[in-house]
């Protein structure tokens, strides 16, 4: 996904559009995407938590900004994946101002997010290369 991620902000996007920490959370998403559904059990009482959540918490000692926002963005890639199955016709409006509303300014990574974990790895691979030449 990280390869997904660095052709799509090479192709598409100006660097000048996203900020340093912008891109940080969206390299932290990325690479943490294929984890993103994925549930650990742990503490005292045994509570399910996302496995993004405690590797980038208490692994990798991030601090819990960082970490809430790397988790709002999977929650709305989820959601933007969701939406992007339905099609075109079907999109619910109301659906979609949730999301934003419950994202904020971070959606762009949020879609960002969605559409790296929808690119088969052979197209990234390809356009990576690409991107080097």
């Amino acid at each position: 996904c990280l390869i997904n991620l660095d052709s799509l902000i090479h192709h598409h996007f100006d660097g000048r559009q996203h900020t340093a920490a912008e891109l940080r959370l969206a390299r932290y998403a990325a690479i943490t995407a294929p984890l993103r559904n994925v549930r650990y059990e742990c503490g005292r009482r045994h509570r399910p938590t996302p496995v993004t959540r405690h590797v980038l918490q208490n692994e990798l000692r991030m601090n819990s900004k960082t970490v809430d926002s790397v988790y709002a963005v999977h929650e709305a890639s989820i959601e933007f994946q969701f939406l992007m199955h339905l099609g075109l016709n079907n999109i619910d409006r109301l659906r979609v101002a949730d999301i934003l509303r419950k994202v904020g300014p971070l959606w762009k990574l949020g879609m960002m997010t969605a559409l790296i974990t929808e690119m088969y790895p052979a197209k990234a691979s390809r356009t990576y290369a690409e991107a080097l030449d």
